[in-house]
């Protein structure tokens, strides 16, 4: 649970660029949450040795650990396509830029902590109406603040697509963050699924442990029922020699 509630925090970051939202870190917290509530029915069966909620949690956790294969292979299905996507959107928050201020801020943010400039490179900024060469503003052939590399000024990316990357590399960050972003998502899939592989390894243990202790309690329950049997006989046998011997008393 904790695993899919950090992913779904460090995603809601970036949650401009769709792509983004189409990890599974969602599966990841409905799988906690799940996990949490049969944990409890696990604890509860083996303290109260009840065998249905025992069988109640091997059911479950085996649908969990299905749960996360299938996570685990639409994420790496995922992971093919998603830098395409993320370019996709990428180009369509450079295009409102100026135009939506959430665009604005998440597009600024992301080139800030990265230190990058645009989708592939600082060249994508010709998509947005203000940086476009042929536009007649300031701004023209240039790129927002926040590619700047040392000058935070309001006019420090002007026209400084106009020279080349060479030129321009001087003043502002020419390399696109489509990289840097891809590499975010690369090193979360690592982490979970290094957690993921844990969970799913002592899931499977959590599922033999609770078969053997179903059998365990299968067997003192079939034990019972034989003694049950046996004293229900041995209480038949005494009733029937007492009535046999007052019968014997009666003649």
């Amino acid at each position: 649970m904790s695993a899919g509630a950090w992913a779904q925090l460090e995603k809601s970051r970036y949650d401009t660029f769709n792509s983004f939202t189409n990890d599974p870190a969602l599966i990841l917290l409905l799988i906690g949450v799940i996990m949490f509530i049969m944990s409890a029915f696990g604890c509860v069966g083996s303290l109260r040795e009840n065998i249905c909620l025992l069988k109640t949690f091997c059911l479950m956790t085996a649908a969990v650990f299905v749960g996360e294969l299938t996570a685990g292979s639409f994420t790496i299905s995922l992971s093919n396509r998603l830098e395409e996507e993320l370019v996709e959107d990428l180009y369509n928050a450079i295009q409102l830029y100026g135009a939506e201020k959430k665009f604005t801020d998440d597009i600024d943010y992301v080139q800030k902590r990265f230190e990058c400039c645009g989708a592939k490179s600082y060249d994508d900024w010709q998509l947005n109406k203000l940086y476009n060469c042929s536009a007649n503003f300031p701004s023209r052939c240039g790129v927002p603040t926040s590619c700047c590399k040392l000058d935070n000024s309001p006019t420090c990316g002007y026209q400084t697509r106009i020279n080349g990357v060479q030129y321009a590399s001087y003043s502002i960050r020419t390399k696109g963050c489509v990289y840097y972003l891809m590499n975010v998502f690369k090193n979360n899939l690592t982490v979970i699924g290094f957690i993921a592989f844990i969970v799913g390894l002592l899931e499977i243990i959590a599922i033999i442990l609770a078969i053997m202790q179903l059998k365990h309690l299968e067997k003192i329950q079939r034990g019972r029922s034989s003694e049950d049997v046996r004293l229900k006989m041995t209480v038949r046998k005494v009733y029937n020699s007492h009535a046999s011997y007052d019968d014997e008393l009666r003649r």
